[in-house]
């Protein structure tokens, strides 16, 4: 949770130092406001990539860096005069020609993250914040694409009296307005984004090797393209030689409307296989007479997941107990093999079957003595 936590940041404070650079201006010459704005941009590039220890991909300012410079291109070929009256404007325009590129860019950056010989945490953590720089840097090119039109076309107004006071505020203060609102705005947004993702049910991330590597949260995990491995545990349910059956419910991911076992859970992000039974379990697990035994561990893999299954029995010895599973029904061995070839059961019970069948199966038929 803290690895994809971290990836959430306020990526409109990249853009400080073009705000605090038409700020100055205001009060500044344009020579001394550039000098302390682009010092101001170096230090934040050595505070966030540098001085921090897990570093914050402060990916905004790129494009104020690149303003700069190319606004220091203008301090060499623009005359004073022009520098002195329109200042604001020209590193606005230039800002927004810089996002407009950088706009461009969006799909190939998300392509060579994808292809990336990288972990998937960390991965995870560059998609994130790059998604949330572009974010930003959308809404700082309408903002600011839209004020530089509307100064373009606003002298054609017609005016009586020229206003000096709306035209600094129109000019040279609403830019530094619409800046910090974006900033508040995000500051806000990615705060509540990483309480809810508090709130979020996280899934360990395994390797091939079935070895913790990270964490995600549930919800990413199932709305993903990408097919994460979780461990979970699934838990068969035997009452007098048979096995008890429930219907998966129309949400499932893998077979649903099929029977399967009547419990089974994803193990949660830190927590034990042992603890997720008992959990899966539910009331049962109060009952001391209730053993969960472990069967099998196994991986299960098809087209929209990827897990790694520890599968456990309990035994039921009485109609009370059996009342705490969902509503079910008993079937026999004989006539689980009679509808295996009718679609009806899940993969991974299919897949559970056969082992179930020559072990626990048959040692509950030999112990019942029964011809189930």
């Amino acid at each position: 949770m803290d690895k994809v936590k971290k990836g959430i940041n306020n990526q409109a404070i990249g853009f400080l130092p073009i705000l605090l650079f038409m700020f100055l201006d205001n009060y500044l010459s344009y020579l001394l406001s550039f000098t302390v704005s682009f010092i101001f941009c170096l230090l934040c590039v050595f505070f966030f990539q540098i001085f921090i220890k897990e570093k914050i991909y402060q990916l905004s300012l790129i494009p104020s860096g690149i303003t700069f410079i190319l606004y220091a291109l203008f301090l060499l070929l623009t005359p004073d005069q022009l520098l002195y009256g329109y200042t604001p404007l020209i590193i606005e325009i230039v800002l927004v020609v810089v996002l407009s590129f950088v706009m461009i860019t969006r799909k190939s950056i998300f392509q060579r993250i994808r292809n990336a010989p990288i972990s998937i945490i960390k991965r995870a953590v560059i998609r994130t914040s790059v998604n949330e720089f572009y974010l930003v840097s959308q809404i700082f090119l309408f903002f600011f694409g839209f004020h530089s039109l509307f100064l373009a076309i606003y002298p054609l107004f017609p005016r009586e009296v020229p206003n000096e006071h709306l035209d600094f505020v129109l000019y040279r203060q609403l830019p530094v307005i619409f800046g910090i609102l974006i900033i508040v705005y995000e500051q806000i947004r990615t705060r509540l984004m990483k309480r809810n993702l508090e709130k979020e049910v996280w899934l360990p991330i395994l390797n091939d090797k079935g070895r913790v590597i990270g964490s995600m949260a549930q919800s990413v995990s199932e709305t993903s393209n990408l097919k994460y491995f979780h461990p979970i545990v699934r838990i068969a349910v035997l009452y007098k030689g048979m096995l008890y059956m429930v219907k998966n419910g129309k949400q499932a991911k893998v077979s649903p409307d099929h029977l399967d076992h009547p419990f089974s859970k994803y193990v949660i992000f830190r927590h034990s296989i042992e603890g997720t039974v008992r959990d899966a379990i539910g009331s049962l697990s109060l009952d001391k007479s209730i053993i969960p035994h472990f069967l099998l561990r196994y991986t299960f893999e098809n087209e929209k997941v990827k897990t790694l299954v520890s599968l456990y029995a309990i035994r039921l010895e009485t109609e009370e107990q059996l009342q705490h599973c969902k509503n079910g029904k008993l079937w026999t061995t004989k006539q689980i093999e009679e509808n295996m070839q009718a679609n009806i059961f899940s993969e991974y019970f299919v897949k559970e079957f056969p082992y179930l069948q020559n072990t626990i199966l048959l040692a509950e038929s030999i112990a019942h003595g029964n011809n189930h």
